[in-house]
């Protein structure tokens, strides 16, 4: 299911619909993308990793492998965190974590 983006015009700035994350995996942005905010829920039972990178040639992590307690949620504030080519993320069990991201592109 692709990524339903919204966008203010006049800023730049970019949001996305919060959205279950996969374990397989899924590229959230695929153009560069400079990261303000990235909201993480767990809602299952149990601690999810979940892991965000940027999508560069090799890619680094925004969120390397955070641990989600169970029924818990995180929250990440940025100034404006560049990932080149783009955001990926996924989680340790599949569409029990949902997340959102906010940006500029």
């Amino acid at each position: 299911m692709p990524v339903t983006i919204y966008q203010e015009k006049q800023t730049g700035e970019v949001e996305i619909v919060p959205r279950l994350i996969p374990a397989a995996g899924e590229d959230v942005f695929t153009a560069d993308i400079e990261v303000t905010e990235l909201h993480l829920v767990n809602s299952s039972g149990s601690a999810v990793t979940v892991t965000v990178t940027d999508k560069q040639g090799t890619p680094l992590p925004l969120v390397a492998g955070v641990s989600i307690a169970a029924n818990a949620d995180h929250l990440r504030q940025f100034r404006g965190r560049l990932c080149p080519g783009g955001l990926h993320w996924s989680a340790s069990v599949d569409a029990v974590v949902t997340g959102a991201v906010r940006g500029r592109q």
